[in-house]
């Protein structure tokens, strides 16, 4: 098996790029200057590997202890499917937590007709491929022809929602997506920071981690929102409905507590 490494380095200071081209003179190197976050990095090293015909293309996450054989059993999923059904199909290799306990990266599938956004992630299993309608993007292999057809990742994202949309656009174009069966590494779920939608906030303070780059910026909400047809609408404005909502609710309830503690005033100077 020949495999053509593509590496992005996006402005890191501990010397990461000095000892990657030490060590491995062979990878494809490039460097940013740390304001390119996950999408942008990977839509710059994956638009480099399209312009080479590869048989397959994997995303794979630097955060992922990655398992010797996970690219072979991936592989052999997906002849084993083609064999199969014929047609196009991307596997996803799903993540195990440290502790071996829990599924921290995999597919999803969708978890609502009503709210076609809602996802549910799904377990691997052990002998099977499990058919899936999206991927998360730590480890995922995708066939030349369909990748080709897909092109590479959507200007508009930033850092989440471009791995989501790569298998909603699979399925688009007539190719299905498969959890192949076990798990292809461990990696641990990004360590946990404060979000726009966590309750208690301020309401500036959580408008300011929605337009972050990390939160839920508009740009890649209505790009992503595409994807689900009429009720791309909804989808879009649901996250700023939820801000609006906690804001009245605050103001709401900063009133009651003050007339609260005004009646709560006169009834001690009426008692005393």
């Amino acid at each position: 098996m020949s495999v053509v490494v593509y590496l992005i380095d996006d402005g890191s200071t501990d010397g990461t790029s000095a000892a990657v081209q030490a060590e491995f003179p062979t990878v494809r190197l490039s460097t940013g200057d740390g304001t390119l976050y996950w999408a942008g990095g990977m839509r710059r090293v994956y638009g480099q590997a399209l312009q080479e015909k590869h048989d397959y293309y994997l995303w794979l996450n630097d955060d992922v202890e990655l398992y010797e054989d996970a690219l072979a059993r991936a592989i052999s999923t997906s002849e084993g499917l083609i064999a199969r059904f014929g047609g196009e199909h991307l596997i996803v290799g799903a993540m195990q937590s440290p502790d071996g306990a829990a599924t921290t990266y995999s597919g999803f599938i969708r978890s609502s007709r009503l709210l076609p956004w809602k996802l549910e992630k799904i377990d691997p299993r052990a002998c099977e491929a499990v058919e899936c309608d999206t991927v998360n993007g730590n480890f995922v292999l995708i066939p030349s022809s369909l990748a080709r057809r897909i092109g590479n990742i959507h200007p508009a994202y930033i850092q989440m929602h471009a791995d989501l949309e790569l298998g909603f656009v699979a399925r688009k174009l007539g190719g299905r997506n498969w959890i192949m069966p076990g798990f292809a590494g461990v990696c641990a779920m990004n360590p946990g920071r404060k979000k726009w939608n966590e309750p208690g906030l301020p309401f500036l303070e959580r408008l300011r981690l929605m337009r972050h780059p990390l939160g839920y910026p508009l740009k890649p909400n209505i790009a992503y929102s595409r994807n689900f047809g009429l009720w791309a609408p909804v989808a879009i404005a649901a996250p700023y409905v939820t801000l609006l909502t906690h804001y009245l609710f605050k103001r709401s309830s900063s009133r009651s507590e003050s007339r609260e503690e005004a009646d709560g005033s006169k009834t001690n100077e009426a008692v005393f």
